[in-house]
């Protein structure tokens, strides 16, 4: 994960053996944490609770399906 930082690369990490999440990094120096559920969504967010994370709507537009779809 680390030389996608240093040399601005683009990535998708998936944590092994996970289903539940995925990371996305880019090269416009920020990164999120895409879940699948909101259980997950809400286990990740307390983890990561010191980091003072916020929720982006250019994410959720970009990776979230519309209601009912």
């Amino acid at each position: 994960m680390l030389p996608c930082f240093v040399f601005g690369w683009d990535a998708y990490l998936v944590p092994f053996g996970s289903k539940d999440f995925f990371v996305h990094i880019s090269h416009d120096e920020y990164w999120g944490i895409v879940s699948k559920t909101r259980k997950a969504y809400d286990a990740l967010f307390a983890e990561l609770e010191d980091l003072n994370p916020i929720e982006s709507p250019g994410m959720r537009s970009r990776f979230c399906l519309a209601s009912g779809a």
